[in-house]
């Protein structure tokens, strides 16, 4: 799905009201641009965690200004907003030591952001395989109701 689509459906939908699925739009609320994401991650890349890497002060003094973000404590804004959305839904970062975000590896699509010179393409997979809501953390009536945003074609589901 193209990210003017992507863009379409989210405005469309939270122009409806209260739906009480804001917080899984966490890209539209930290403005993570294809920039930015790249920024990042690239930073991510270059340091070491394609392979897994322990984050510490240095690493978010470095992400905060790829990112932008200013304020006493910027580690703390990077880990609530901005990994926890390319965790989830984006799928480019995961936690190795379990909830916390002393370690971190990046997924090979990450990866593929980082060296490719065609962020793009590479941005237009990471859209395709958005998920919104899946179990076991939402229940299955949840998961159906919210099925059309996820980035594919109703029916691939299963095939995550």
């Amino acid at each position: 799905m193209p990210l003017r689509e992507v863009i379409r459906r989210v405005t469309t939908r939270l122009d409806e009201g209260d739906t009480g699925s804001r917080g899984w739009f966490l890209i539209t609320r930290v403005h993570l641009s294809p920039a930015r994401l790249r920024d990042i991650i690239t930073y991510l890349y270059d340091v070491g965690a394609a392979e897994g890497r322990e984050l510490i002060v240095r690493d978010y003094t470095a992400l905060a200004e790829a990112a932008g973000i200013g304020g006493d404590d910027p580690g703390m804004i990077l880990r609530r907003h901005f990994l926890l959305a390319l965790e989830g839904p984006l799928d480019l970062l995961k936690r190795t030591d379990g909830r916390h975000w002393a370690s971190v590896r990046l997924t090979d699509l990450s990866v593929e952001l980082a060296t490719n010179p065609d962020s793009s393409a590479v941005l237009e997979k990471v859209l395709s395989a958005i998920v919104f809501c899946r179990e076991p953390w939402y229940t299955e009536t949840r998961v159906r109701e919210y099925d059309e945003f996820n980035g594919w074609p109703a029916g691939r589901a299963s095939a995550r």
